[in-house]
């Protein structure tokens, strides 16, 4: 495992055991990427929400929450900036299925009953012929006028009853379509709003860091100077930190069912890879006795 380096009175979430992997954080949190895990990355990481159970870049992190000392203070800078800044949201009012359904309705059953109307009056008018041309041939109620007419009365129900299924064909497919271009307005703004959180959130997060720069620049003995120094250059202690064995089983027991479910079963990247993690610091004897002990439907 390559060496690395943390000051004291600071960890680094598991999983992070080199310079290089110090540095890519640091990066990430915009801070200077010097491979040293002090003050300055462990306030910027305590608040950018990176500790949480099961996200970003490993499970199991060290530390909880914002921390004390230095940490509290970019994050109440943080919570500040954010809170000036505010984050923005695009909303969706989508109707529910029975006003669409019955907005849509209110346009096409008009004609629908339109053409039901014309249909019948059709089949009245050709019966009302039937018994005048009976009527003119001295045929009166004969067996085959009524048979006619029984004919044409059918034939006009079995029009209506086309009529009403196609009516009723029609309706289901457009309320179908506005269910799904609803859906589709609603995709896109919950999408335009997690990248409208994530750019109040790096702009909160700048902000953020420069409050809290002169806010050490104002203050030079607090976070790692309190502690005599700030860095190697100072002569401060430089110790090598990691997890052993019973602080992966007591963090995972401290876990979510759910989070644990994700961690013995899901096929995801992240979880996998946290998998991975905790069976190679367990090996597969604990590793099983944690699992069956967390999860009643252990299957080896």
């Amino acid at each position: 495992m390559a060496s690395y380096y943390v000051l004291e009175g600071y960890t680094t979430p598991t999983g992070v055991d080199s310079r290089q992997k110090v540095k890519e954080y640091q990066k990430q949190l915009g801070v200077r990427a010097d491979g040293i895990w002090g003050p300055e990355t462990q306030a910027a990481y305590a608040a950018s929400g990176m500790g949480n159970t099961g996200e970003r870049w490993g499970l199991l992190h060290g530390g909880s929450g914002y921390g004390t000392g230095a940490a509290n203070t970019f994050g109440a800078f943080y919570n500040d900036a954010l809170s000036m800044l505010g984050t923005p949201s695009i909303s969706v009012h989508t109707p529910s299925r029975a006003v669409i359904e019955k907005d849509i309705a209110a346009s096409l059953r008009p004609a629908t009953d339109r053409a039901i109307a014309a249909r019948r009056d059709e089949a009245d008018a050709n019966m009302a012929e039937l018994d005048a041309d009976a009527a003119a041939r001295g045929m009166g109620a004969s067996t085959y006028v009524t048979s006619m007419k029984g004919r044409e009365m059918s034939e006009s129900e079995n029009d209506v009853a086309m009529l009403e299924s196609n009516y009723g064909a029609t309706l289901a497919e457009r309320v179908a379509s506005y269910m799904q271009y609803y859906a589709n307005l609603e995709l896109q703004a919950a999408m335009q709003n997690a990248q409208l959180k994530a750019n109040a959130q790096n702009a909160a997060m700048g902000l953020a860091a420069q409050w809290y720069n002169a806010y050490l620049a104002a203050n030079p003995k607090t976070g790692s100077g309190a502690k005599g120094g700030s860095g190697r250059d100072s002569g401060e202690e430089i110790e090598y930190y990691t997890l052993d064995a019973a602080d992966y089983e007591a963090f995972v027991s401290e876990m979510s069912a759910k989070d644990r479910s994700r961690l013995f079963y899901s096929d995801d990247t992240l979880w996998q890879e946290s998998r991975d993690e905790l069976y190679d610091a367990l090996g597969r004897e604990r590793y099983e006795a944690l699992w069956k002990k967390l999860d009643p439907g252990f299957r080896s």
